[in-house]
């Protein structure tokens, strides 16, 4: 027996659950993991920011960082905030749009089966979605930080 004393053939019937669940759903189910990774994310952002923040007054945040500031990077200012909350919400849109683009066009749904078959593709686009969302973050986390310096962010 498992499962808290309860048989193998109950603890089998979520694995068929679990295994059918969307990615919203798998979020609800692991939302400690969801919640960690997430403020994980929101304190690199933040500690890049800070990085090219103070990097406009010639001073290195690295050097003079406390344990504090790298939790606490991503809360000390708000447009990092709402970076990464619009950074989700762009991507969440783009997953979107291609899930409905499949459902409701069958020439796309053919094309983009053709194009996952290929063995090329199962490398290109997941690391073609990696080097774009790099390339955002680094590019408009650069521009908060200049709006940081005109939009009076700093002081």
């Amino acid at each position: 027996m498992s499962h808290g004393g309860l048989g193998h053939e109950i603890g089998a019937g979520h694995a068929e659950v679990h295994g059918g669940l969307g990615l919203l759903e798998q979020v609800a189910h692991h939302l400690g993991l969801g919640l960690t990774l997430g403020y994980a994310l929101l304190s690199c952002v933040g500690v890049v920011f800070e990085v090219l923040l103070l990097r406009s007054f010639h001073a290195d945040f690295l050097t003079y960082a406390e344990p504090e500031d790298f939790l606490m990077a991503g809360l000390r200012h708000p447009v990092v905030l709402a970076f990464v909350v619009l950074s989700v919400l762009i991507l969440a849109i783009a997953m979107g749009v291609v899930r409905l683009g499949r459902r409701l066009s069958g020439l796309y749904d053919r094309w983009r089966s053709r194009s996952d078959a290929r063995p090329g593709m199962r490398f290109i686009r997941p690391a073609a979605a990696v080097l774009v969302v790099g390339y955002y973050f680094f590019i408009f986390t650069r521009f908060y930080a200049s709006y940081g310096l005109v939009g009076g962010i700093c002081g």
